[in-house]
């Protein structure tokens, strides 16, 4: 009874392995974006303007704006998903 059990687990667990694999081979790349913009408003004396209630001078030396694209991928690329191995029928 208990080799049944272990031959019916072991083609269960075949099945589930070769039914992740597929699924995994099939999901799409995520494209990914991350844009940055960042404003530095204020300088070693820009508190100057700050004191009385102005907005600083703008300076384009100050700012920057970059923006960054990844695909996220389930496997690398040069690590393909081998196909589930069927289990021995000879046990």
């Amino acid at each position: 009874m208990v080799t049944a059990v272990m031959v019916a687990t072991d083609h269960v667990a075949f099945l589930l392995a070769q039914a992740a694999v597929d699924w995994a081979q099939k999901l799409p790349a995520v494209p990914i974006t991350l844009t940055v913009k960042y404003d530095a408003t204020y300088t070693v004396l820009g508190f100057v303007p700050f004191l009385f209630n102005q907005p600083p001078p703008e300076s384009p030396y100050l700012s920057a704006h970059n923006s960054f694209q990844w695909e996220l991928r389930f496997t690398s690329p040069g690590c393909p998903l081998l196909p589930a191995r069927s289990p021995h029928t000879t046990a």
